[in-house]
């Protein structure tokens, strides 16, 4: 979390991937920058860092324009993540450590987010923590953000199947299209944002592993 008084801030290929998602889900991204008053300019640099409030603003606008409660989500799954930090994790060996690599750096990426794998005998949990006061700018949010990280989990393993994804909010769609989208069972007002899978998988040997790059 940020120190008292620091504004969150959000790295631009962050912004840079939810425009282009949106863009192929039909939303104009010149629409979305305007609504959360960022500049084609601010985001010319892809390491440059643009306020959270901006992306969270640009959620809102999409749901405004699209009619849909549930773009986030759509935004999330729709392709496979990239940039630096997604580059670094997916070359690592095994699963665990690539999400090793993204628990320490997270906040790189946006300083609200944080991630934690808890385990169980059978089940491992991704945690996905996004702390933002404002609830209703929260949960759209953590949607993507577990969109994101599914379609990460199939690109990084080859194919990925997840067990459960728990949201604590209530449900904003049809729970069938949560469930075709997640390729999971959902459930709502749970005590965590994770999305379960099986433990084994967390030693799984990586296909797309880069042990010069890692």
């Amino acid at each position: 979390a940020c120190a008292s008084g620091t504004m969150a801030i959000i790295e631009a290929m962050q912004l840079i991937q939810w425009l282009e998602r949106c863009e192929a889900l039909g939303v104009d991204p010149s629409a979305l920058r305007a609504a959360a008053g960022v500049r084609e300019t601010q985001l010319a640099d892809p390491e440059s860092r643009v306020p959270w409030h901006a992306f969270l603003s640009m959620i809102q606008a999409a749901e405004r324009l699209a009619c849909d409660p549930l773009i986030a989500l759509r935004a999330g799954v729709s392709r496979p993540p990239r940039g630096v930090l997604v580059y670094q994790s997916r070359a690592q060996g095994t699963l665990r450590e690539a999400l090793a690599e993204l628990e320490r750096n997270a906040a790189l990426a946006a300083d609200p987010v944080h991630l934690e794998v808890r385990e169980e005998p059978r089940t491992a949990w991704l945690r996905l923590g996004v702390d933002e006061p404002d609830v209703d700018a929260a949960r759209p949010a953590r949607e993507y953000l577990a969109g994101f990280m599914v379609r990460f989990l199939a690109e990084v393993l080859g194919s990925f199947q997840p067990r459960q994804v728990g949201f604590p909010h209530a449900q904003r769609g049809p729970l069938s299209e949560y469930e075709r989208l997640l390729g999971a069972p959902v459930r709502f007002r749970q005590s965590d944002c994770a999305i379960g899978f099986a433990r084994d998988l967390l030693d799984e040997p990586l296909p797309v592993a880069n042990p010069v790059v890692a």
